[in-house]
């Protein structure tokens, strides 16, 4: 595991809010009177001496349109995305080499993993 992933890891969540309000060029009076909580309240969050509420951790999450996953872990919770056809019609692109994938690449891929995934699965019988 790296270095910066292990500090992240190892990060607390009153850590994550200082260098998040910090980033966001926010004094501890600013913020605190933003969300409306006290200036001690968010310090003591931000020494670790208090573990913040829900309430509190889902209102500092929505004030800086973080996900609480992010806030709490230090990770952002993942995305996925159903590749169908329509999908890929209608709303999204996909670049390779700063190259956008074309329609028809895209449902070569696909078919690729559908076929792929059929021969593992009569090999595992």
């Amino acid at each position: 595991m790296s270095e910066t992933l292990r500090g992240r890891e190892m990060e607390t969540i009153g850590a994550r809010l200082k260098e998040i309000r910090e980033k966001s060029d926010l004094t501890l009076d600013e913020f605190a009177n933003k969300i409306n909580l006290t200036k001690g309240i968010i310090w003591s969050y931000e020494l670790g001496k208090k573990e913040p509420s829900i309430n509190h951790l889902k209102r500092i999450a929505e004030f800086f349109n973080i996900s609480l996953e992010f806030l709490i872990y230090g990770v952002e919770e993942k995305i996925g995305i159903n590749l169908n056809e329509e999908l890929i019609k209608d709303q999204f692109f996909i670049t390779v080499d700063e190259i956008e994938v074309s329609q028809d690449e895209l449902l070569e891929v696909i078919a690729y993993i559908k076929a792929k995934r059929i021969v593992k699965k009569e090999l595992m019988k």
